[in-house]
C-alpha cells in the first residue's frame, strides 16, 4: 500500500486539517520563569484567550548543553548568559511540574503536549500519554530523537526554523520508516523576534504540495498579522508564544505576545477563517434589500407634456427602482407624452 500523510489529523479531541478550524497553540516556553503558579496562570489565561492547546518544553540543561563550556557568542540572542548551560538552567520547566500542568490543561479543556529535546525526555513524557509531540527547530537533525517520537505513532509537529531541505527529507523518511502518517510541518524563522518580511508565508503552499502533508506556522513575530495571514494561505495550525500581561522579565518575553493580544489574535484567526468561505458571486443573505441602492433614471425637475428630455431634467441617481441607466442616452432629445413631477421615476411609456 502506498504511504501518504493524512489530510486530517486528530490531536486529542481536535481535528486538524483541510476544511477544519486552525489549531491555535499557546507556547509557554520559558515564560513560566520557573514559577509553578505563573505557569498555571498562563494555562488558564491561554484558555480564555482562545487557545486550543498548551505547549511546554521538556528537557534538562545537561541533556542539551555542556556545563562549563562558554558557547554563547556576544552577538547571539541571549548574549547576557555565558553559556547555553547557564541559559537552560534558568529556562527549563521542572519535571515534577508536568503532572500538575497536564492535569490543569485537561481540566480547562485544553490539549497539552511538549517539545522533548532528547530521547530521555520523550520516554519521561510517556507517563502522561501526550496527544502529540513537537520537534523544535534545533532538534530537526537529531535522528535518534525523531525516531523515538515517530515510532509512538502519535501526531508529530516539526518546526522548520533550522531546517535545510535535506533535514525535511530526513524527517519524511523517518516518518515513513515507522509508518507514521500524522505529520504537520511548521513554517518558522528562528530569529527572536522575527521580522515579518523574512517569513515568506507563500512557502506554506509550497510545503503542502512538495511534501503532501499538513503545514502550519510557528510564529516569533511581535504582531498578529502573520498568524492570520498564514491561515488565509492554507495553514492548519498556529503556534505563538504567550506571556502574562506586562511581563518584561521572563526570558522569552521579548518575542512573546501577552494574553490580551493572544485573545485578539485568536479572534482574528476565527474571523479570517469565516471570511474565506467559498467561491461564489452571492451577495449575502440580505442582498435583495440592497438592490435599490443601485442607480436608475429619475426626473430632477418638473417636465411638461411635449417637453424634451435633457440632462437638465433627468438624471441617473439613487434609488434603483426606476428605468435602467442603459436607456439614459437614448432618452435625451425624446419628447415626453406625460406630465412628470420632480422625483418621479421615468418609464419607457412616458416617451412620445
Amino acid at each position: 500500500m502506498k504511504f501518504h500523510f493524512n489530510k486530517v489529523i486528530k490531536i486529542g479531541k481536535k481535528y486538524i486539517g483541510e476544511n477544519k478550524p486552525s489549531f491555535i497553540v499557546a507556547e509557554i516556553s520559558a515564560n513560566h520563569s520557573q514559577d509553578l503558579e505563573k505557569a498555571k496562570k498562563l494555562i488558564k489565561l491561554a484558555k480564555k484567550a482562545g487557545a486550543d492547546a498548551i505547549k511546554i518544553q521538556t528537557y534538562r540543561p545537561e541533556s542539551i548543553s555542556i556545563k562549563g563550556l562558554k558557547d554563547l557568542k556576544k552577538n547571539q540572542t541571549w548574549k547576557k548568559y555565558n553559556s547555553r548551560f547557564e541559559l537552560f538552567s534558568k529556562t527549563f520547566l521542572p519535571w515534577e511540574w508536568h503532572h500538575d500542568l497536564f492535569r490543569l490543561a485537561k481540566k480547562n479543556n485544553l490539549e497539552i503536549f511538549s517539545s522533548p529535546f532528547d530521547v530521555k525526555s520523550v520516554r519521561f513524557l510517556d507517563k502522561f500519554n501526550p496527544v502529540a509531540y513537537k520537534i523544535a527547530s534545533p532538534e530537526i537533525n537529531d535522528f535518534p530523537l525523531i525516531e523515538e517520537i515517530a515510532k509512538k505513532n502519535k501526531p508529530v509537529i516539526a518546526s522548520l526554523g533550522c531546517a535545510e531541505k535535506k533535514d525535511i527529507t530526513n524527517v519524511i523518511k523517518i516518518m515513513k520508516k515507522y509508518n507514521n502518517n500524522k505529520l504537520i510541518l511548521l513554517k518558522c524563522i528562528a530569529d527572536y523576534p522575527t521580522n515579518p518580511k523574512f517569513l515568506n508565508l507563500k512557502t506554506i503552499n509550497f510545503l503542502k504540495k512538495t511534501y503532501n502533508c499538513l503545514v502550519g506556522l510557528s510564529d516569533h513575530t511581535l504582531g498578529i498579522g502573520p498568524p492570520v495571514a498564514s491561515v488565509i494561505l492554507g495553514g492548519c495550525m498556529v503556534e505563538k508564544h504567550i506571556k502574562l500581561y506586562n511581563d518584561k522579565n521572563s526570558i522569552d518575553s521579548f518575542f512573546s505576545i501577552d494574553n490580551y493580544n493572544f485573545e485578539i489574535m485568536s479572534k482574528s484567526i476565527r474571523d479570517a477563517e469565516a471570511s474565506v468561505g467559498r467561491t461564489t458571486l452571492n451577495l449575502g443573505p440580505n442582498h435583495k434589500k440592497h438592490l435599490n441602492s443601485k442607480r436608475s433614471i429619475y426626473a430632477i425637475k418638473n417636465i411638461k407634456i411635449g417637453e424634451k428630455f435633457t440632462e437638465n431634467n433627468i438624471q441617473i441617481t439613487r434609488p434603483g427602482n426606476s428605468l435602467h441607466p442603459k436607456f439614459f442616452k437614448s432618452l435625451i432629445g425624446k419628447i415626453s407624452k406625460k406630465k412628470i413631477k420632480l422625483g418621479m421615476p421615468i418609464k419607457l411609456n412616458f416617451i412620445k
